[in-house]
């Protein structure tokens, strides 16, 4: 829209420069022709034209000048939406960085749960063996007691036996 208005009045004002230059051709040609006071009042109009033509001069200028700061603008502009296209790309990449992160993540608490598991179960046999242990030394100790007793009984029986053979002996002999 601004360029269309800036495009309609640079029209506008070289048609108008193309108009003063005609009038003022033509003023000259009439400056010739004319006696001293209607010089003056030709004067005078055409200073008034040129004032006028000064205006459509500034406006001119004007609007170049808002061209160039356009033309900035659009440079910027430019410039603006290729960070825009390097940003997206920069988050695209960071997007991606953060689900890979995010599937490593779950790959890692997975083999960590994997292993807790596994040392929970460690854990749990070597308490099952501990039990184990724990029965197994108290029978142990019982049989150790058993044999002790069985050995002293035996101990006992050998004795029983040796007084019994020299009761025998004994009796034997005081019996014959």
């Amino acid at each position: 829209m601004v360029l269309e208005d800036k495009n309609r009045l640079l029209k506008e004002a070289e048609l108008l420069n193309q108009l003063f230059d005609s009038y003022e051709r033509v003023l000259s040609r009439l400056e010739e022709k004319m006696p001293e006071k209607a010089k003056y009042e030709f004067l005078t109009g055409r200073i008034q034209t040129g004032k006028k033509a000064g205006r459509v001069l500034q406006e001119e200028k004007r609007y170049l000048e808002e061209e160039k700061r356009l033309t900035k603008l659009e440079v910027q502009e430019r410039s603006l939406q290729k960070e825009l296209q390097e940003c997206r790309k920069q988050l695209q990449e960071l997007t991606d960085k953060q689900k890979e992160a995010g599937r490593e993540k779950t790959e890692k608490e997975t083999v960590l749960t994997e292993k807790k598991v596994r040392i929970q179960d460690a854990i749990l046999q070597y308490r099952s063996m501990n039990a184990k242990k724990e029965e197994l030394d108290k029978i142990i100790k019982e049989i150790k007691n058993y044999l002790n007793q069985s050995e002293t009984i035996l101990q006992k029986k050998e004795i029983l036996q040796n007084n019994r053979k020299e009761i025998l002996t004994f009796l034997k002999k005081y019996e014959r």
